[in-house]
C-alpha cells in the first residue's frame, strides 16, 4: 500500500520536476514556472503521490488510505478538496492531474527526480544514558531551557491552530463563485455531488451533470443550489416553463433565510429566464460585488455587451477573467473571446503559456480561434481540422462538433460547398449532448446550401429541421432569424408570428414578411424601421443587407464576423449579396467573414 509522510519517505531529498513545475520534497515547496506556489499540506501530499506514480492510475481509495492513514474515517469531499486546492496550485498545469471516471487519478506527464542541492542533516541521536554508569549532567539554568524550549512551544502552538481552525469552504464552482459554504445544506455528500456535476458540465457533459443536479435535488430537500443550476442551464436552451418551475422551487427553499449568496444568485437567474438585458447585467455585477472572481458573470456581461455592440465595455470584462487551465470549455472560450473583441496579442499572450500537451484538443480549437480573428483564415481552418483530430483521441465530442461546424462554416464562406456539406454533417453526427442553437444554426446553414444547389427536397427537410427547433430559441435571433429564411427560399410555408420579438428584429420579420407577399412599399417601411431601431448592429444585420438589395436600396457595408457566434448561417446570405453586387457591377466588398 502507498505510504507517505513517514520520516523515511524524506530520508533522500529530492526535486520532483515535470513541464513547469518543481516539487521540492525537502523544503516542502512548489514552484511553477520558476515562482513559488502556495500549496496547503494535503494537496502536497497528494502531488508527492502522483509524482512517486506518474501516469499511473491511483484510485480514490489508494489516494485516501495514503493521505489518512491509521484508519481515520474521512468523507470523500476531503479528497475532492485536495485535488481541487493541488490543481489550483499547478496553474496552467492543472489540467495534467487527470481524473479517470468512476476510478480516481493519474498524473499526465514524464517525471524527473533530482538532487534538491541540499541534503537533510540527521536529526542528532538522543541516548539516555543508565542509571549504573551516567556521570549526571550539570543542571541547565531555567531560563535557558525555557529560551531552548521556545520555538518548539511555538510550532506547537502553530500546529494546534492549524488543526482547530475551521476548514475553508470547498470552492464548487469557481465561474460563479459557489462554495460549499453556500448549500443550505447539512447532507455531506451534496458537496462532492455538486462539484462531480460541474466539472462534468465543464467538460461539456450536459447530460450527466443534470441528471447529478435532479438526483440532488430530490435527495436533498433542503439547498436550493441543484434548481437554481437546472433553472439556469434549462433557461440557456430555451425551456423556460421547466426553468421557471426549478427557479419557483429554489425560491421556497431559500424562504426567509438571509442566504446573500443564494438570494443574489436567485435575482441573477431570473433575469437570465427573461431575457431583459440590462437587469442581467445589473444583478451579474451585484454578484460579481459579493463573489468579484466569479469569472462566468464577466463572461455573461460581456456576452450581452457584445451582443449590443459594445464591444469595449465587452472587452473590459473579459480582461478581468483569469485564465490558468484548458480543462473546463467555458474559460478556454475567453481566450479566444478576447482575441474576437480587440486584443489578438493579449489572447495569444495567455495562450502560448498554456501547455499544448495539457490539452491538445482545446489548444487547437483556440488557436483556429485567435487566428480567425488575425484575419488568416487558412491557418484557422487547418487549427480546426488539427482541433477534430484531437478531439477524437480524446473523445472530446464538444470540440470535435465545435471544430468541425467551424471548418464548414469556413468553407462555406469561400463557396467550397460539398465540403462545407460533408463538415456540417459531420458535426451533427457526433453524439452526446448538443445545443439546441447549434442545432437550428447547422441546419439553416444546410438548408441555404442545398438551395442554392437547387436541392430543394433537401433544403426544405432542412428548413423544417430549423423550425422544429426554433420555437423555443428567441436567444442571439436564432427562432425569428429561420422563419425570415423561410421567407426567403419557401415563401409559401405558412408562418406564425413569433411573440415577445425586440423592436428592431419585430420590424425585420415584418418586412421580410411583406417582401414574400409582394408589397415591396410595406417591406420599405418597415425595414426603414428597423433600421432606425439599430438591426445594423445586431447579429441579424446581413438578412437587412439582403432585403435592402431586394429592395433596390444602398446596401450597407458589412461588419466583420468574429467572434463566430451563432447564426453561423449569415455567412451564406452575405456570400449571396457579394455576389449580386458583383453581377451588377457594385463595388465588392472585401471577403472577410
Amino acid at each position: 500500500m502507498l505510504s507517505l509522510g513517514s520520516p523515511e519517505s524524506y530520508a533522500s531529498p529530492r526535486v520532483y520536476r515535470f513541464a513547469g513545475v518543481e516539487v521540492d520534497v525537502e523544503r516542502l515547496q512548489l514552484r511553477v514556472d520558476g515562482k513559488a506556489s502556495t500549496c496547503p499540506r494535503k494537496a502536497f501530499d497528494l502531488l508527492l503521490l502522483l509524482c512517486s506514480a506518474p501516469e499511473t492510475v491511483l484510485t480514490r481509495q489508494q489516494l485516501l488510505d495514503a493521505l489518512y492513514p491509521g484508519g481515520q474515517v474521512i468523507s470523500d469531499e476531503a479528497l475532492t478538496q485536495a485535488i481541487f486546492r493541488a490543481r489550483s496550485a499547478l496553474g496552467p498545469y492543472a489540467g495534467l492531474i487527470a481524473t479517470v471516471r468512476g476510478v480516481g487519478l493519474r498524473l499526465d506527464a514524464a517525471v524527473t527526480t533530482h538532487d534538491s542541492g541540499s541534503r537533510l542533516q540527521a536529526a542528532p541521536e538522543v541516548r539516555i544514558p543508565s542509571a549504573e554508569t551516567s556521570t549526571p549532567a550539570p543542571a541547565r539554568p531555567a531560563k535557558r531551557r525555557f529560551l531552548l524550549l521556545l520555538p518548539l512551544l511555538v510550532l506547537a502552538a502553530a500546529v494546534a491552530y492549524v488543526g482547530l481552525r475551521p476548514a475553508e469552504p470547498l470552492v464548487l464552482d469557481a465561474g460563479y463563485g459557489l462554495t460549499s459554504a453556500d448549500l443550505l445544506s447539512s447532507q455531506p455528500d451534496t458537496a462532492s455531488l455538486l462539484l462531480e456535476a460541474f466539472e462534468s458540465e465543464a467538460l461539456a457533459e450536459r447530460s450527466r451533470a443534470v441528471a447529478l443536479l435532479e438526483a440532488l435535488h430530490r435527495n436533498d430537500e433542503s439547498t436550493p443550489i441543484p434548481a437554481l443550476f437546472l433553472s439556469l442551464w434549462l433557461g440557456g436552451t430555451g425551456d423556460l416553463a421547466e426553468a421557471n418551475d426549478y427557479l419557483e422551487q429554489a425560491r421556497a427553499r431559500i424562504g426567509s433565510q438571509r442566504a446573500l449568496y443564494a438570494n443574489l444568485l436567485l435575482d441573477y437567474i431570473a433575469a437570465e429566464n427573461a431575457g431583459i438585458a440590462d437587469q442581467i447585467i445589473s444583478k451579474a455585477g451585484a454578484l460579481l460585488d459579493l463573489r468579484p472572481e466569479a469569472w462566468r458573470l464577466h463572461h455573461a456581461r460581456a456576452h450581452l455587451y457584445e451582443y449590443s455592440g459594445m464591444r469595449e465595455a465587452a472587452l473590459k470584462e473579459i480582461r478581468q477573467i483569469r485564465v490558468d487551465r484548458l480543462d473546463d470549455r467555458r474559460l478556454a472560450q475567453t481566450v479566444a473571446d478576447r482575441a474576437s473583441l480587440g486584443d489578438v496579442d493579449g489572447a495569444q499572450a495567455i495562450l502560448d503559456r498554456l501547455p499544448p500537451a495539457s490539452d491538445p484538443a482545446a489548444h487547437a480549437l483556440l488557436s483556429g480561434r485567435v487566428a480567425w480573428s488575425r484575419g488568416d483564415f487558412e491557418a484557422s481552418h487547418s487549427f480546426f481540422s488539427a482541433a477534430a483530430s484531437h478531439a477524437h483521441t480524446q473523445a472530446r465530442l464538444d470540440i470535435l462538433r465545435q471544430s468541425q461546424i467551424f471548418r464548414g462554416v469556413l468553407e462555406a464562406m469561400w463557396g467550397r460547398d460539398d465540403e462545407a456539406i460533408s463538415s456540417l454533417e459531420r458535426a451533427r453526427s457526433v453524439s452526446g449532448y448538443r445545443s439546441q442553437i447549434d442545432e437550428a444554426d447547422v441546419a439553416m446553414l444546410l438548408a441555404q446550401l442545398h438551395f442554392q444547389a437547387g436541392r430543394e427536397a433537401e433544403a426544405y427537410a432542412e428548413l423544417d429541421r430549423a423550425l422544429a427547433v426554433t420555437p423555443k430559441l428567441a436567444i442571439d435571433g436564432i427562432g425569428p432569424l429561420a422563419q425570415i429564411l423561410a421567407t426567403r427560399i419557401r415563401p409559401s410555408l405558412p408562418i406564425t408570428r413569433p411573440e415577445s420579438l425586440p423592436p428592431e428584429t419585430d420590424a425585420l420579420w415584418r418586412s421580410a414578411r411583406a417582401l414574400s407577399q409582394s408589397d415591396p412599399e410595406a417591406a420599405r417601411q418597415a425595414l426603414a424601421e428597423s433600421l432606425n431601431l439599430g438591426i445594423l448592429d445586431s447579429r441579424m444585420a446581413d438578412e437587412a443587407r439582403w432585403l435592402q438589395l431586394q429592395l433596390g436600396l444602398p446596401v450597407a457595408a458589412e461588419t466583420v464576423i468574429d467572434p463566430p457566434h451563432p447564426p453561423l448561417s449569415r455567412v451564406v446570405v452575405r456570400r449571396e449579396i457579394r455576389e449580386a453586387l458583383a453581377a451588377n457591377d457594385a463595388e465588392s466588398l472585401p471577403v472577410r467573414p
